[in-house]
Formats: structure tokens, C-alpha cells, sequence
């Protein structure tokens, strides 16, 4: 009879996949053994791959909610190819030493409402920021430096609102040596406007003007104020806790209105 040759896998396992002990010797384990042994380590990289992926979401939110918290509630836009390419820009100060085409005001948090009797009368007179703890003001310069006369829109918007907040909320607009004009949202019981202001257009647009002519050289400054008006009739204990932002938009295509076509963007 032939005799099985000592250390022959075929021989010593059965046809099992032979592995090495610490001694040399070869060692068995079972198909069965080995497929719960690799389903083992399966789940677990899957565990730690969902414990490292929902980490990830944790710290993305975060960075999201940091995000929204501290962005400027108010900011100035200019549109950069129909008209800042043209030579239009702005500036916080009259010199325009640095030309931009977008401003970002400081955020106004947890402030308390006032009536217009108590806000300054000179908000107007401060190039840039003049804010208080409990209303935005900020001053800036338009001006048309290109080489051919225009045209522009100029609108607030309506980013975003919660809370009721944006039925209390004013905002006085001085452009040039106008006279202020307050906007506000509608009363919310008889749907007119609130008395001395002009209503917003819509949720989503306060206000818009068209300057027909805008020559080159001239320059145009705008002061704009937003408060919570403590005399309004929806100043209430419930809005305590909401909140509104607003930008204000230049372009030479109205905010109401629809591009006729591509071409428009080139004029």
C-alpha cells in the first residue's frame, strides 16, 4: 500500500485550503468558519465606514448651520457682466479708491425694535457702516467710469424670513438728495400698506427703480437703513425670535422683467 506522504495538503485536509501554524504544521479552517470569519470582518469595516461617513455629515452641518448664522444679512450687488465689465462700480466711500462690484454689511443680531423718532437723523451723512446694536445703516457710491452713457435697475430682495419677523421690518431708502422713502410688508389683517411707507412688491421683491440715464462720470449714493419699527401693528411678542436678509441689486435688466434673449447679456 501506498503510504500518504507526511505534509501533503490533499492528503492531511480533505481538499480544505491548508494554512500554516506557528510551528510549520499546516492547519485547517473550515469553508464554513472561513466565510463567517470574512462576513465578520465585513460588517465590521462596514460598521466603521457608516460610523466615519455619519461623522462626516455631523461636521458638514455644522459647518452649514456656522454659515447661515454668521453671514452678512445685508448685502450690494453689482452684476459683473452687464455692468461692472462696462466701468460701473461701487464703493463704500466717495473717493472710490477701491472699486468692487459687492459689499456684505455687518450682521445686525438679536435686535430690539425702535420707532423712526429714535433712530439718528444724520444715518445718512457716514460713508460705509453705521450701524447700531439694533438697526443696519450703510452708505455707498454708484458710479458709471466706462466710456458710454447707460441705463440700470436698482431693487431690494428678499433672501429669506422666518419667524413673522419680515412683517415688522422697514427699510428707509435715501438716494441722493431725495427725500427717504420707508418700505414695508403689507399689514397682515388689512393687506394695505402700512401708513407713510409703500408696499413690497411681492414676497420675494420689496422694491425696484429704473434710472433711464446714467452718464458717464455721474455718481449716485445711496444710504439704506432696516430696523424692526416697534410702532408697526405686526411688531408682536411672536417675532421675538425671527429673522429676514435682504440684498440690493444692480443690473441693467429689471428684476420683474425677462431677457428677450442671449443678446441681452453683451449689449
Amino acid at each position: 500500500m501506498l503510504k500518504k506522504k507526511k505534509g501533503n495538503p490533499e492528503a492531511d485536509t480533505g481538499g480544505e485550503q491548508p494554512y500554516l501554524s506557528r510551528d510549520g504544521q499546516p492547519w485547517v479552517i473550515p469553508h464554513r468558519r472561513l466565510k463567517q470569519r470574512v462576513r465578520a470582518v465585513v460588517l465590521a469595516n462596514r460598521e466603521k465606514v457608516l460610523i466615519t461617513f455619519g461623522t462626516a455629515i455631523r461636521v458638514m452641518l455644522f459647518i452649514v448651520a456656522y454659515m447661515y448664522e454668521y453671514v452678512g444679512n445685508f448685502t450690494i450687488n453689482l452684476n459683473k457682466v452687464n455692468m461692472y465689465r462696462k466701468g460701473i462700480s461701487l464703493s463704500s466711500t466717495a473717493d472710490f479708491k477701491e472699486p468692487i462690484s459687492y459689499i456684505k454689511a455687518p450682521q445686525i443680531k438679536r435686535a430690539t425694535n425702535v420707532a423712526i423718532s429714535e433712530l439718528p437723523s444724520n444715518l445718512r451723512d457716514t460713508e460705509g457702516n453705521n450701524s447700531s446694536v439694533n438697526y443696519l445703516a450703510y452708505t455707498f457710491f454708484l458710479t458709471n467710469g466706462g466710456t458710454e452713457d447707460t441705463e440700470y435697475y436698482m431693487s431690494i430682495a428678499v433672501d429669506t424670513f422666518t419667524g413673522g419677523a419680515e412683517n415688522a421690518v422697514w427699510i428707509a431708502l435715501y438716494c441722493d438728495d431725495e427725500d427717504v422713502v420707508y418700505y414695508a410688508r403689507a399689514n397682515q389683517t388689512t393687506g394695505q400698506a402700512e401708513e407713510g411707507t409703500v408696499a413690497w412688491v411681492n414676497d420675494q421683491l420689496v422694491m425696484e427703480r429704473h434710472y433711464e440715464h446714467f452718464a458717464v462720470g455721474e455718481t449716485h449714493r445711496y444710504s439704506i437703513v432696516i430696523f424692526v419699527n416697534g410702532e408697526d401693528p405686526d411688531c408682536i411678542p411672536d417675532i421675538i425670535n425671527g429673522m429676514a436678509r435682504f440684498s440690493m441689486d444692480f443690473d441693467t435688466i429689471s428684476a420683474t422683467g425677462s431677457r428677450n434673449s442671449l443678446l441681452d447679456l453683451f449689449k
